[in-house]
């Protein structure tokens, strides 16, 4: 059967609705933010907008809900001084822990001894150790200082470009160039790479030509070297095909009906 339904539509990931730590604020607000996002992901929804849209009549909900997406990474926030912030959406999936695996039967369990007695006649008490329970508890450990490590640092860049003196729509450039990486699986960890992109290209112009021709070209880096390389390069291509053109050009050839008919009397043809 044809589909008939109005084709004014937008699509939202499974794992979204499947997500059991987002409460239902989170799951609508974020589906609300995709609703008015463009093919970069990119949104600015003022918070009246987005009132209005989701039925929320609180504001302070809204922002409430808003930090909470920011806190589990599932949105980007450029926030700007009198005009609706900017936000840029995440993937959606889980980041799941490492499960523990363990086949250890209970026959296997260590036993530790403890003497607790004062007659050595008397049996010594067992102290069972549940193995699988220990290693499991300092697995979670080493999982969790892992885990903050790793977001410590996509929240200490996003700080880092939140607190320059460049305008939004240069932070929005390298917001953009961060998302870049991150799609290419090229994510950028520290702010060293920021600064040295900041002091580079010092304005939106150059920032964005650079960036443009890094998507196009695929590259991991933004070097001034690469990019005059690549313009020097694209301006003798430009130039070579203009010749070739030019080259092709048989204007100049020919020859007009006088001519021929003297060639054919001087040589008798």
């Amino acid at each position: 059967m044809r589909d008939i339904r109005n084709k004014g539509w937008f699509w939202i990931e499974n794992s979204l609705i499947d997500r059991d730590d987002l409460n239902p604020y989170e799951k609508l607000l974020y589906m609300t933010l995709a609703r008015y996002c463009d093919n970069n992901g990119k949104c600015f929804p003022t918070i009246e907008t987005l009132m209005k849209a989701t039925g929320i009549n609180s504001k302070a909900t809204i922002v409430k809900y808003l930090k909470n997406l920011e806190e589990k990474e599932l949105i980007f926030v450029v926030r700007c001084s009198g005009k609706s912030n900017t936000y840029y959406l995440k993937n959606v999936e889980k980041k799941e822990d490492n499960q523990f695996n363990s086949n250890t039967s209970s026959l296997n369990e260590p036993v530790h001894e403890m003497n607790n007695t004062s007659s050595p006649d008397e049996p010594l008490p067992v102290h069972v150790v549940n193995s699988k329970e220990t290693n499991l508890k300092i697995h979670n450990k080493k999982t969790n200082k892992e885990k903050n490590k790793k977001e410590k640092k996509p929240n200490e860049i996003q700080e880092f470009i939140n607190n320059l003196t460049e305008d939004n729509e240069y932070k929005e450039l390298l917001f953009k160039y961060i998302e870049y990486r991150k799609n290419i699986k090229k994510p950028i960890k520290t702010i060293l790479p920021i600064k040295k992109i900041v002091k580079d290209f010092p304005n939106w112009f150059v920032l964005d030509e650079a960036i443009n021709i890094a998507m196009e070209k695929e590259w991991t880096g933004l070097e001034p070297e690469w990019i005059e390389k690549h313009k020097k390069s694209k301006v003798f291509n430009n130039n070579n095909e203009n010749k070739i053109a030019e080259s092709k050009d048989t204007s100049h050839l020919k020859v007009d009906d006088n001519f021929m008919e003297q060639m054919k009397a001087r040589y008798g043809l």
